[in-house]
């Protein structure tokens, strides 16, 4: 997948949750975006949009793109793809917890509602990844939260 983009994501209150927002907008006229993929703490999701039938997404996918692919062929196809004119958004949620695991969950409002949900620990910074095969316009990056 293309260079991905890295964004810092800072130590935030566990007694609080944390939303990072990330806007997005496929141009008109340009190529669709084919493959997107999110990884924050480990935790990967692979998002194939331009396979025949629809999107599929993928939770922790084979680091090889290839192998990703042939696993997304085989899961549920969704009713939409990413193609020009498309604007979204793309959030990543830190529930508020105690102790040293909160939940998160990446979700695409309006398009899919929960793709992935999984546990981070709350020790250490971390970095948000975001990869992508086509053409995809970052506008915005919003974190909103209450630093330790």
């Amino acid at each position: 997948l293309a260079a991905p983009l890295e964004v810092d994501v800072p130590i935030f209150a566990t007694a609080d949750s944390t939303t990072i927002m990330l806007r997005v907008q496929v141009p008109d006229g340009a190529r669709p975006l084919e493959v997107l993929e999110l990884e924050f703490f480990g935790s990967r999701l692979l998002i194939a949009g331009l396979l025949p039938d629809g999107a599929r997404l993928v939770p922790n996918p084979p680091k090889d793109i290839k192998k990703a692919l042939a696993r997304a062929c085989k899961l549920e196809a969704r009713p939409w793809t990413f193609v020009g004119g498309l604007e979204f958004e793309i959030r990543v949620e830190l529930a508020a917890c105690e102790g040293l695991a909160r939940s998160a969950e990446f979700r695409i409002p309006g398009i899919e509602d929960v793709a992935l949900r999984f546990d981070v620990p709350t020790v250490a910074d971390t970095k948000l990844r975001i990869a992508a095969a086509g053409s995809m316009v970052l506008h915005d990056i919003e974190i909103l939260g209450r630093l330790r």
